[in-house]
C-alpha cells in the first residue's frame, strides 16, 4: 500500500513538474512589434509625498516576425505622448510586457512590417 501511494505521488510530482517547465519554456520572452498611431490615454496617479506620475496608456496590436497578431496594453512614464508613427519593438513574456524600446522602420521584420501597413488600411 505504501508503495502505491508513493508511486501515485512521485507520478504526480513528475507531472506537476513537467506542466511547470512546459509553461515556462513556451511562454518565454517574445518578441511582438507594433507602430503607434494614436496619442496614447492619459492617467493621472498619484504617487507618493504628494508627486503626481501621467503614465501614458496604449493599447496596440502587435505582431512577431512571424505575423502573429498579439494585443498588448503598453504604458509609457514620460512627460509626453509617444511619437507617433513610431515603431517600437516589445519583449513580452508570461502574459504581460516586460520592455519596449524605439526602433527603426527597417529594424521591424518584413511579415510584422506587411502586418501593421495592412492594420492602417
Amino acid at each position: 500500500m505504501k508503495r502505491l501511494i508513493s508511486g501515485i505521488i512521485l507520478a504526480l510530482a513528475v507531472v506537476l513538474a513537467g506542466w511547470f517547465f512546459t509553461r515556462q519554456f513556451s511562454e518565454s520572452d517574445r518578441v511582438f512589434y507594433t507602430q503607434i498611431t494614436t496619442s496614447g490615454q492619459q492617467q493621472r496617479i498619484q504617487a507618493a509625498r504628494n508627486s503626481t506620475s501621467t503614465p501614458y496608456i496604449y493599447h496596440q496590436v502587435g505582431y512577431d516576425a512571424a505575423g502573429k497578431q498579439k494585443f498588448l496594453k503598453l504604458s509609457s512614464h514620460k512627460d509626453k505622448p509617444l511619437q507617433r508613427n513610431s515603431y517600437l519593438k516589445i519583449h513580452w513574456q508570461r502574459g504581460k510586457i516586460i520592455s519596449w524600446q524605439s526602433v527603426d522602420r527597417w529594424q521591424v521584420p518584413a511579415k510584422a512590417l506587411t502586418q501593421l501597413q495592412l492594420a492602417q488600411e
